[in-house]
């Protein structure tokens, strides 16, 4: 797929997080699911949502985070022939939003630290951008282990998942310095397994995220401009 697609299943029905090309939809009757209530995404990028075409949106609904709104409703807005200096998510007419091609209706946007609960089930939706502007986590906690839905702010191994989708300004470090802040949260979060949306689970997810903070601390030594340009 164009991302993994985790599913959360309660009887016949599922909550799905993130969609990808759509193609999980025809293997949800394989384990007994007739109907997807949900499907919560991580962030806007189009691989997490261009299967949306194939979604029953009367009978499924969707949420994704408020901060990233604009970006599911209005992708034209983040699209254009002709950039200026001024457009936001933008950087010297180059953006770093990838918003899906078509507009996808939200029926639900979730805040900070908003709880979503679904069927006995209750995920907390962490606000983590820097991988995308307004992305999130969504926690969940079934018996004595936390899962934690992480969209794309960390690849096993401590890594990033792409560059681009970090590089917000050429060299000042913004997109960094607010990954930095995402991983400080989801450190404070005491989570078991880490779910991304690119590369395996993350069975060892707290000493990951300890050394992945640690890495992109000293990533951005070497890599801020060295002058304060705004002052």
């Amino acid at each position: 797929d164009t991302c993994n697609v985790y599913v959360l299943r309660n009887g016949d029905a599922a909550l799905l997080i993130d969609l990808g090309n759509g193609s999980v939809l025809k293997h949800l009757p394989e384990i007994g699911v007739k109907k997807v209530e949900w499907i919560l995404f991580t962030h806007h990028h189009r691989e997490q949502c261009q299967g949306i075409d194939l979604v029953d949106r009367s009978i499924t609904k969707i949420a994704a985070p408020k901060e990233e709104q604009a970006l599911f409703e209005t992708p034209n807005e983040f699209r254009k022939w002709y950039p200026t200096l001024g457009d936001q998510y933008s950087v010297y007419g180059a953006s770093y939003a990838r918003p899906p091609r078509q507009p996808i209706k939200l029926d639900r946007t979730l805040a900070a630290n908003e709880k979503f609960e679904w069927r006995g089930a209750e995920l907390t939706g962490l606000s983590t951008p820097g991988h995308s502007p307004g992305s999130m986590s969504y926690v969940l906690h079934q018996g004595d282990k936390s899962l934690a839905f992480t969209g794309g702010v960390i690849h096993d191994g401590a890594k990033m998942t792409t560059w681009y989708d970090t590089e917000w300004d050429y060299g000042f470090a913004k997109g960094i310095d607010v990954l930095l802040t995402s991983v400080e949260d989801l450190r404070l979060h005491p989570v078991d397994i880490a779910l991304p949306s690119h590369g395996p689970a993350i069975k060892d997810a707290g000493p990951q995220l300890e050394k992945y903070h640690a890495k992109l601390t000293e990533f951005r030594k070497s890599y801020i401009r060295g002058y304060p340009v705004f002052e």
